[in-house]
């Protein structure tokens, strides 16, 4: 009976330490501010539909060239493959010159190979003096 419990207890010790490294300390969300430049992130494959469907997301900062993998929103370089459906598929990430985000695929186990290149979504910041304000009324006007 006592090594059924002490069983028990290092099941539980091992499936918590092993959540707690899935897990990971720093989660990059959508909306979470860049580590590069302290500027808005945004999700970059949120509505791009791929066949076969991607195990990963992409964030990326507006501002800058930082991208980053994301799977079930926690930063990873390895997803699943859609291949042999193992948390093989290593991630490379790297930002284009006209904006767009690409993603090189390589699975460590069946060799899967594959190259995302997701669409722009970095937006022109206004420059000094320029942009838009729009005036309010002001009450009791």
């Amino acid at each position: 009976m006592t090594f059924g419990i002490v069983a028990i207890v290092c099941v539980l010790l091992a499936a918590l330490a092993w959540r707690s490294q899935e897990v990971g300390d720093t989660p990059v969300l959508e909306g979470s501010a860049c580590p590069s430049c302290r500027g808005p992130t945004r999700e970059l494959t949120d509505g791009v539909s791929s066949d076969p469907p991607r195990a990963w997301q992409l964030v990326a900062c507006q501002r800058c060239d930082w991208a980053a993998t994301t799977v079930h929103g926690v930063p990873s370089q390895l997803a699943y493959c859609p291949a042999c459906r193992q948390r093989a598929l290593k991630l490379h990430t790297h930002r284009l010159a006209d904006g767009r985000a690409q993603v090189d695929e390589h699975c460590q186990i069946c060799g899967h190979q594959s190259r995302a290149t997701v669409p722009e979504v970095v937006q022109d910041l206004p420059k000094d003096g320029e942009g838009n304000v729009i005036p309010f009324r002001r009450r009791g006007s």
